[in-house]
């Protein structure tokens, strides 16, 4: 294989301390696993798992209408300012939770007013 073709990986112990879901202590990832693992926080046990599509129903409705079933697929693979609605893949199908709609929602709000706001 040509050397520009070859991806070497440096592979990154997971710390006794941290605890990730899906992977046990003493495993071996590579780091954009890591990060992936560390940063899904939708407990699929605990918490109400809905499809994008079926998300837009539970965001808040702005003059009477909720927003479009295209705008949290953007929410979610895009994000605002940096922040991204939480989604696990169940079944193939991308999901989020009720739960992380409102933790999406609180977060932006924060992110939105001015320094020093109560």
């Amino acid at each position: 294989m040509p050397a520009h073709r070859t991806r070497l990986y440096q592979y990154v112990p997971v710390q006794p301390s941290v605890l990730i879901p899906g992977l046990e202590s003493g495993k071996v990832c590579t780091p954009r696993t890591k990060r992936a693992l560390e940063q899904a926080m939708i407990h699929p046990a605990t918490e109400t798992l809905v499809t994008l599509s079926r998300a837009a129903e539970h965001y808040p409705a702005v003059n009477g209408r909720h927003p479009h079933p295209s705008t949290v697929f953007r929410h979610a693979i895009n994000g605002i300012d940096g922040m991204r609605l939480e989604t696990v893949r169940v079944g193939g199908r991308l999901v989020t939770s009720v739960e992380a709609i409102e933790r999406f929602i609180r977060a932006v709000s924060a992110a939105a007013l001015p320094e020093g706001a109560p």
